[in-house]
């Protein structure tokens, strides 16, 4: 479902990460606003260089909720990978390429619910995150699942599909 999030705000063949192993990041992708600044540029090319680096983690909880700690193992998580740093021999992700001076928006998505000190950790750090109901509203607005003003799951199910590599 994050790939299909990410494709909805916009961003261009967004990643997914393995299940396991992930260093901590689950899905990525590029925000290319440079086109969108510049679509008649007289400088070629000034478009293509920027993008913004959309980065992050999700949580699956049915019960109990996301809490400060998740949040900064994702901050952490960004920090060592945009440093190249990681617990393996090998590099994870080899498109993750971000440059020293590129923007990144460090997102947390979550199928529950956050607790409020998640939520203070969030708003202070800049961290943009979205709890079940962000999630759900944000997919109706899209219209994603949604048919003759109705839900329908098997249409939300076909969306999901297909964005799963």
């Amino acid at each position: 479902m994050c790939s299909g999030l990410l494709n909805l705000i916009g961003v261009c063949s967004p990643e997914l990460t393995k299940a396991t192993g992930d260093q901590g990041i689950d899905f990525y992708g590029k925000l290319p606003f440079g086109s969108k600044l510049f679509p008649n540029s007289v400088f070629p090319g000034i478009g293509a260089q920027m993008a913004i680096w959309m980065i992050g983690q999700a949580k699956h909880y049915i019960e109990g909720q996301v809490s400060t700690p998740d949040i900064r193992e994702l901050v952490g998580s960004v920090v060592l990978a945009r440093g190249r740093a990681f617990s393996t021999t090998h590099a994870p992700y080899t498109d993750l390429a971000v440059r020293v001076c590129d923007p990144v928006f460090f997102l947390f998505f979550t199928t529950g619910r956050i607790s409020s000190q998640g939520w203070k950790l969030l708003l202070n750090s800049g961290v943009v995150g979205m709890d079940g109901g962000m999630v759900a509203a944000l997919l109706a607005e899209s219209g994603v699942g949604v048919a003759s003003d109705k839900f329908d799951d098997t249409l939300l199910k076909n969306w999901v599909h297909r964005f799963l590599n």
